[in-house]
Protein backbone atom coordinates (compact mmCIF):
# COMPACT_ATOMS: atom_id res chain seq x y z
CA UNK A 1 0.00 0.00 0.00
CA UNK A 2 1.21 3.47 -0.84
CA UNK A 3 2.90 5.29 2.06
CA UNK A 4 0.75 8.36 1.63
CA UNK A 5 -2.47 6.37 1.82
CA UNK A 6 -1.25 4.40 4.80
CA UNK A 7 -0.19 7.56 6.57
CA UNK A 8 -3.53 9.21 5.86
CA UNK A 9 -5.41 6.24 7.23
CA UNK A 10 -3.36 6.21 10.41
CA UNK A 11 -3.92 9.92 10.82
CA UNK A 12 -7.65 9.60 10.14
CA UNK A 13 -8.01 6.77 12.68
CA UNK A 14 -6.14 8.74 15.30
CA UNK A 15 -8.27 11.82 14.68
CA UNK A 16 -11.46 9.76 14.78
CA UNK A 17 -10.49 8.19 18.10
CA UNK A 18 -9.73 11.60 19.55
CA UNK A 19 -13.00 12.92 18.20
CA UNK A 20 -14.99 10.09 19.74
CA UNK A 21 -13.29 10.59 23.06
CA UNK A 22 -14.06 14.27 22.85
CA UNK A 23 -17.70 13.60 22.22
CA UNK A 24 -17.91 13.54 18.43
CA UNK A 25 -20.59 11.27 17.07
CA UNK A 26 -19.83 8.18 14.99
CA UNK A 27 -21.13 9.64 11.73
CA UNK A 28 -18.95 12.71 11.91
CA UNK A 29 -15.87 10.68 12.73
CA UNK A 30 -16.45 8.28 9.81
CA UNK A 31 -16.95 11.16 7.40
CA UNK A 32 -13.77 12.79 8.55
CA UNK A 33 -11.91 9.50 8.17
CA UNK A 34 -13.18 9.05 4.64
CA UNK A 35 -12.22 12.62 3.78
CA UNK A 36 -8.67 12.18 5.00
CA UNK A 37 -8.24 8.96 3.03
CA UNK A 38 -9.64 10.54 -0.11
CA UNK A 39 -7.38 13.56 0.30
CA UNK A 40 -4.30 11.33 0.66
CA UNK A 41 -5.21 9.40 -2.46
CA UNK A 42 -5.81 12.61 -4.40
CA UNK A 43 -2.48 14.12 -3.41
CA UNK A 44 -0.63 10.91 -4.30
CA UNK A 45 -2.39 10.68 -7.66
CA UNK A 46 -2.38 14.25 -8.94
CA UNK A 47 -0.04 16.39 -6.83
CA UNK A 48 2.88 14.52 -5.25
CA UNK A 49 3.28 11.64 -7.73
CA UNK A 50 5.68 8.75 -7.52
CA UNK A 51 7.34 7.21 -10.62
CA UNK A 52 8.51 3.60 -10.05
CA UNK A 53 11.96 2.35 -10.89
CA UNK A 54 12.63 1.50 -14.57
CA UNK A 55 9.80 3.78 -15.67
CA UNK A 56 9.35 7.35 -16.87
CA UNK A 57 6.25 9.53 -17.17
CA UNK A 58 5.14 12.26 -19.57
CA UNK A 59 3.40 15.36 -18.22
CA UNK A 60 0.94 17.37 -20.37
CA UNK A 61 -0.84 20.67 -19.90
CA UNK A 62 -4.50 20.05 -19.13
CA UNK A 63 -5.78 23.12 -20.95
CA UNK A 64 -3.59 23.23 -24.10
CA UNK A 65 -2.85 19.45 -24.32
CA UNK A 66 0.76 20.34 -24.95
CA UNK A 67 3.72 18.34 -23.70
CA UNK A 68 5.33 19.95 -20.65
CA UNK A 69 8.13 17.67 -19.38
CA UNK A 70 9.14 14.10 -18.60
CA UNK A 71 9.62 12.60 -15.15
CA UNK A 72 12.26 10.03 -14.16
CA UNK A 73 11.89 7.52 -11.28
CA UNK A 74 11.23 9.17 -7.93
CA UNK A 75 8.79 11.68 -6.34
CA UNK A 76 7.69 14.74 -8.31
CA UNK A 77 5.37 17.68 -7.67
CA UNK A 78 2.75 18.50 -10.31
CA UNK A 79 1.12 21.90 -10.73
CA UNK A 80 -2.41 20.67 -10.28
CA UNK A 81 -4.81 21.41 -11.95
CA UNK A 82 -2.66 22.77 -14.83
CA UNK A 83 -0.47 19.68 -15.26
CA UNK A 84 -1.44 16.05 -15.48
CA UNK A 85 0.54 12.84 -15.85
CA UNK A 86 -0.80 11.08 -18.93
CA UNK A 87 1.68 8.44 -20.22
CA UNK A 88 4.20 6.07 -18.67
CA UNK A 89 7.08 4.44 -20.55
CA UNK A 90 9.27 1.48 -19.63
CA UNK A 91 13.03 2.03 -19.33
CA UNK A 92 13.92 -1.67 -19.36
CA UNK A 93 15.75 -3.32 -22.27
CA UNK A 94 13.39 -4.27 -25.09
CA UNK A 95 13.81 -6.48 -28.18
CA UNK A 96 12.19 -5.66 -31.52
CA UNK A 97 12.36 -7.97 -34.56
CA UNK A 98 12.07 -6.96 -38.18
CA UNK A 99 12.37 -8.36 -41.71
CA UNK A 100 13.88 -6.42 -44.61
CA UNK A 101 12.45 -7.76 -47.88
CA UNK A 102 14.17 -7.59 -51.28
CA UNK A 103 17.30 -5.72 -50.28
CA UNK A 104 19.85 -5.65 -53.12
CA UNK A 105 23.62 -6.05 -52.86
CA UNK A 106 25.98 -3.89 -54.91
CA UNK A 107 25.98 -6.70 -57.47
CA UNK A 108 22.22 -6.58 -57.90
CA UNK A 109 21.43 -9.80 -56.00
CA UNK A 110 18.20 -9.69 -53.99
CA UNK A 111 18.36 -10.90 -50.38
CA UNK A 112 15.96 -11.02 -47.44
CA UNK A 113 17.37 -10.23 -43.98
CA UNK A 114 15.70 -11.11 -40.67
CA UNK A 115 17.06 -8.99 -37.82
CA UNK A 116 16.50 -8.13 -34.18
CA UNK A 117 17.61 -5.16 -32.07
CA UNK A 118 17.96 -4.73 -28.31
CA UNK A 119 17.51 -1.18 -27.01
CA UNK A 120 16.40 1.05 -24.13
CA UNK A 121 14.74 4.45 -24.07
CA UNK A 122 17.09 7.20 -22.92
CA UNK A 123 15.08 10.44 -22.60
CA UNK A 124 18.18 12.55 -21.98
CA UNK A 125 19.32 12.13 -25.60
CA UNK A 126 16.11 13.51 -27.09
CA UNK A 127 16.47 17.12 -28.19
CA UNK A 128 13.92 19.47 -26.71
CA UNK A 129 12.61 20.40 -30.15
CA UNK A 130 11.67 16.78 -30.80
CA UNK A 131 10.01 16.10 -27.45
CA UNK A 132 6.52 17.37 -28.44
CA UNK A 133 6.54 14.83 -31.28
CA UNK A 134 8.26 12.00 -29.42
CA UNK A 135 5.88 12.36 -26.45
CA UNK A 136 3.08 11.23 -28.76
CA UNK A 137 5.06 8.66 -30.76
CA UNK A 138 6.88 6.74 -28.02
CA UNK A 139 3.85 5.58 -26.00
CA UNK A 140 2.03 3.98 -28.95
CA UNK A 141 4.32 3.74 -32.02
CA UNK A 142 7.71 3.02 -30.50
CA UNK A 143 8.22 -0.36 -32.19
CA UNK A 144 6.79 0.87 -35.49
CA UNK A 145 9.30 3.73 -35.55
CA UNK A 146 12.23 1.47 -34.72
CA UNK A 147 11.20 -1.19 -37.24
CA UNK A 148 10.92 1.35 -40.06
CA UNK A 149 14.35 2.86 -39.44
CA UNK A 150 15.85 -0.60 -38.94
CA UNK A 151 14.66 -1.89 -42.32
CA UNK A 152 15.95 1.25 -44.01
CA UNK A 153 19.41 0.89 -42.44
CA UNK A 154 19.60 -2.81 -43.37
CA UNK A 155 18.74 -1.98 -46.98
CA UNK A 156 21.42 0.73 -47.12
CA UNK A 157 24.18 -1.41 -45.66
CA UNK A 158 23.34 -4.39 -47.91
CA UNK A 159 23.43 -2.15 -51.00
CA UNK A 160 27.07 -1.25 -50.21
CA UNK A 161 28.30 -4.85 -49.84
CA UNK A 162 28.96 -7.71 -52.27
CA UNK A 163 27.12 -10.95 -51.69
CA UNK A 164 30.32 -12.63 -50.43
CA UNK A 165 30.47 -10.09 -47.59
CA UNK A 166 27.17 -11.53 -46.34
CA UNK A 167 27.98 -15.23 -46.74
CA UNK A 168 31.72 -15.69 -46.09
CA UNK A 169 32.88 -17.13 -42.79
CA UNK A 170 33.23 -14.39 -40.17
CA UNK A 171 31.41 -11.78 -42.26
CA UNK A 172 28.17 -11.89 -40.25
CA UNK A 173 29.72 -10.19 -37.21
CA UNK A 174 31.12 -7.33 -39.31
CA UNK A 175 27.73 -6.87 -40.97
CA UNK A 176 26.00 -6.71 -37.57
CA UNK A 177 28.49 -4.15 -36.25
CA UNK A 178 27.82 -1.92 -39.24
CA UNK A 179 24.08 -2.17 -38.63
CA UNK A 180 24.46 -1.31 -34.93
CA UNK A 181 26.66 1.70 -35.65
CA UNK A 182 24.38 3.12 -38.35
CA UNK A 183 21.16 2.47 -36.45
CA UNK A 184 22.54 3.89 -33.22
CA UNK A 185 23.68 7.10 -34.88
CA UNK A 186 20.31 7.64 -36.52
CA UNK A 187 18.11 6.89 -33.48
CA UNK A 188 20.04 8.73 -30.76
CA UNK A 189 18.09 11.99 -31.33
CA UNK A 190 14.85 10.01 -30.90
CA UNK A 191 15.84 8.65 -27.49
CA UNK A 192 16.85 5.10 -28.53
CA UNK A 193 20.05 3.62 -27.13
CA UNK A 194 21.00 0.58 -29.22
CA UNK A 195 22.77 -2.25 -27.42
CA UNK A 196 22.90 -5.01 -30.03
CA UNK A 197 21.75 -5.83 -33.56
CA UNK A 198 21.59 -9.44 -34.76
CA UNK A 199 21.10 -10.60 -38.35
CA UNK A 200 19.22 -13.78 -37.50
CA UNK A 201 18.76 -15.02 -41.08
CA UNK A 202 19.91 -14.05 -44.59
CA UNK A 203 17.98 -15.64 -47.45
CA UNK A 204 18.99 -15.62 -51.13
CA UNK A 205 17.35 -16.91 -54.34
CA UNK A 206 17.92 -20.70 -54.79
CA UNK A 207 20.11 -20.32 -57.94
CA UNK A 208 22.38 -17.84 -56.16
CA UNK A 209 22.61 -20.08 -53.10
CA UNK A 210 23.53 -23.09 -55.28
CA UNK A 211 26.19 -21.07 -57.12
CA UNK A 212 27.71 -19.91 -53.83
CA UNK A 213 27.85 -23.48 -52.51
CA UNK A 214 29.53 -24.68 -55.72
CA UNK A 215 32.09 -21.86 -55.52
CA UNK A 216 32.79 -22.78 -51.90
CA UNK A 217 33.43 -26.41 -52.88
CA UNK A 218 35.81 -25.29 -55.64
CA UNK A 219 37.62 -23.10 -53.16
CA UNK A 220 38.06 -26.01 -50.77
CA UNK A 221 39.35 -28.24 -53.58
CA UNK A 222 41.83 -25.58 -54.73
CA UNK A 223 43.06 -25.18 -51.16
CA UNK A 224 43.55 -28.95 -50.85
CA UNK A 225 45.50 -29.04 -54.13
CA UNK A 226 47.70 -26.14 -53.02
CA UNK A 227 48.51 -27.88 -49.75
CA UNK A 228 49.41 -31.10 -51.59
CA UNK A 229 51.68 -29.19 -53.97
CA UNK A 230 53.37 -27.46 -51.06
CA UNK A 231 54.07 -30.80 -49.35
CA UNK A 232 55.47 -32.19 -52.63
CA UNK A 233 57.77 -29.19 -53.05
CA UNK A 234 59.07 -29.65 -49.52
CA UNK A 235 59.78 -33.34 -50.20
CA UNK A 236 61.52 -32.64 -53.55
CA UNK A 237 63.72 -29.94 -52.03
CA UNK A 238 65.46 -32.64 -49.93
CA UNK A 239 66.82 -34.53 -53.01
CA UNK A 240 70.25 -33.83 -54.60
CA UNK A 241 70.84 -33.25 -58.32
CA UNK A 242 71.96 -36.87 -58.79
CA UNK A 243 68.79 -38.10 -57.08
CA UNK A 244 66.70 -35.92 -59.36
CA UNK A 245 68.49 -37.30 -62.43
CA UNK A 246 67.75 -40.87 -61.36
CA UNK A 247 64.13 -39.97 -60.66
CA UNK A 248 63.82 -38.51 -64.16
CA UNK A 249 65.29 -41.67 -65.69
CA UNK A 250 62.87 -43.83 -63.71
CA UNK A 251 60.03 -41.60 -64.84
CA UNK A 252 61.09 -42.03 -68.48
CA UNK A 253 61.28 -45.81 -68.08
CA UNK A 254 57.83 -45.81 -66.45
CA UNK A 255 56.37 -43.75 -69.31
CA UNK A 256 57.93 -46.06 -71.90
CA UNK A 257 56.42 -49.06 -70.13
CA UNK A 258 53.05 -47.34 -70.06
CA UNK A 259 53.29 -46.83 -73.86
CA UNK A 260 53.99 -50.51 -74.61
CA UNK A 261 57.78 -50.36 -75.05
CA UNK A 262 59.58 -53.58 -73.86
CA UNK A 263 63.13 -53.28 -72.52
CA UNK A 264 65.55 -56.27 -72.40
CA UNK A 265 68.40 -55.82 -69.93
CA UNK A 266 71.72 -57.59 -71.00
CA UNK A 267 73.13 -60.39 -68.80
CA UNK A 268 76.74 -60.97 -67.73
CA UNK A 269 78.85 -63.52 -69.67
CA UNK A 270 80.95 -64.61 -66.76
CA UNK A 271 81.58 -64.11 -63.10
CA UNK A 272 84.24 -61.56 -62.27
CA UNK A 273 86.70 -63.05 -59.86
CA UNK A 274 88.81 -61.22 -57.30
CA UNK A 275 91.78 -59.51 -58.93
CA UNK A 276 89.93 -59.14 -62.20
CA UNK A 277 91.00 -62.62 -63.68
CA UNK A 278 89.17 -65.79 -64.64
CA UNK A 279 89.95 -69.19 -63.11
CA UNK A 280 92.31 -70.00 -66.07
CA UNK A 281 94.39 -66.88 -65.48
CA UNK A 282 92.87 -64.83 -68.28
CA UNK A 283 91.12 -61.53 -68.05
CA UNK A 284 87.54 -61.62 -66.81
CA UNK A 285 85.07 -61.23 -69.55
CA UNK A 286 83.04 -58.07 -69.67
CA UNK A 287 79.42 -57.67 -70.39
CA UNK A 288 78.45 -58.78 -73.86
CA UNK A 289 77.08 -55.31 -74.47
CA UNK A 290 80.69 -53.94 -74.28
CA UNK A 291 82.65 -56.88 -75.77
CA UNK A 292 80.92 -58.20 -78.85
CA UNK A 293 81.88 -56.60 -82.18
CA UNK A 294 79.37 -55.66 -84.81
CA UNK A 295 80.47 -58.55 -87.08
CA UNK A 296 80.42 -61.17 -84.28
CA UNK A 297 76.76 -60.78 -83.37
CA UNK A 298 75.44 -63.42 -85.81
CA UNK A 299 72.70 -65.67 -84.61
CA UNK A 300 73.42 -69.30 -83.54
CA UNK A 301 72.34 -72.39 -85.41
CA UNK A 302 69.16 -72.55 -83.37
CA UNK A 303 68.18 -69.01 -84.45
CA UNK A 304 68.67 -67.47 -80.95
CA UNK A 305 68.08 -63.81 -80.22
CA UNK A 306 70.67 -61.01 -80.37
CA UNK A 307 72.61 -60.47 -77.11
CA UNK A 308 72.56 -56.62 -77.40
CA UNK A 309 70.10 -54.43 -75.52
CA UNK A 310 67.21 -54.68 -77.91
CA UNK A 311 64.02 -52.63 -78.07
CA UNK A 312 60.78 -54.07 -79.35
CA UNK A 313 57.86 -51.98 -80.44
Amino acid sequence: MNKWVAGSMVTAVAVSVVGMIGGWNLVGGSAFLAGVILFGWFVNKFVWVRIPDQEMALVFNVETKAFVRYLLPGRHLLLFPLERLRERLSLTATVVRGKCLRAQTNGGITVTVDWSVTYVINPRTVTWELWPHMARILPHREEQLLRGHGNNIVSQVVSELPVKALTDKGSRGKFERQLRQRLGQRLVPFGFQIFRVIATKIEMPPPVQAALEAAHERQLFAYSEAMSLERLQKAVSRFSDADMERLLQLKQLHEMGQNGVALYVPTMMGVVQSGGRSPDGGQARESRSHNVAAGDSASGADGGQNDWLSVKH
